[in-house]
């Protein structure tokens, strides 16, 4: 099972430093990587509509007024989430809406929201993870190497890395079926429009 420990030590690995097990280690790789993993983790999760971490649920509604005349409801963000991507009706209609305060406001009482949320490190798929270990390579290879041609590479190959990813998350998309009148809540929680032989599911 892949750990942050995992994946900061390859990156690590690759620039000739050492392994990294353990954040409370007094070692120059835990203090290059512990301030800058989480965010340049998070940085990536929410940097594309991957599909291994974008879902579509119903919103929770709470049993407050919004104090905002705008608004007729309230509802709590789903758990652990980091961007939200949209909001629409049981018919798939994207509707108005305003997040704030990790809430999420409407003038619908049950909307569905598609969100990205920030997953474990077991739940990477390995492009994600190769794909990650090069942004933390760019990101090290200054202050642990010193190398202006050790960045550069590293800068390159992270470029390379992101096309590959996008590339394969594309892949994994389901295949678009032939559906002729099919509901717009189907091709929204799939993140497509309606429309005849048309259908579009997240990532693409």
């Amino acid at each position: 099972m892949t750990t942050e420990f995992d994946i900061i030590t390859q990156a690590s690995i690759q620039l000739d430093a050492n392994a990294v097990s353990s954040f409370s280690d007094q070692t120059r790789e835990v203090e290059v990587f512990q301030p800058i993993y989480e965010q340049l983790k998070k940085s990536e999760l929410g940097g594309y509509e991957w599909n291994f971490n974008t879902f579509t649920e119903p919103l929770t509604l709470e049993a407050v007024t919004p104090v905002d005349g705008r608004w007729n409801y309230q509802h709590l963000e789903p758990s652990n989430m980091m961007r939200l991507v949209s909001v629409f009706d049981s018919e798939g209609i994207a509707m108005a809406y305003i997040h704030e305060q990790q809430r999420i406001f409407t003038n619908l009482e049950d909307p569905y929201a598609k969100f990205q949320r920030n997953i474990v490190e077991s739940n990477f798929p390995p492009f994600f993870i190769d794909l990650l270990v090069a942004r933390l390579i760019w990101a090290a290879a200054e202050p642990l190497s010193g190398d202006a041609g050790v960045i550069k590479r590293a800068k390159e190959n992270y470029k390379d890395m992101r096309k590959f990813a996008k590339s394969m998350d594309t892949k994994q998309n389901p295949a678009r079926p032939f559906i002729r009148n099919q509901s717009r809540y189907l091709a929204a929680f799939y993140g497509g429009t309606r429309g005849p032989r048309r259908f579009r599911p997240f990532g693409s």
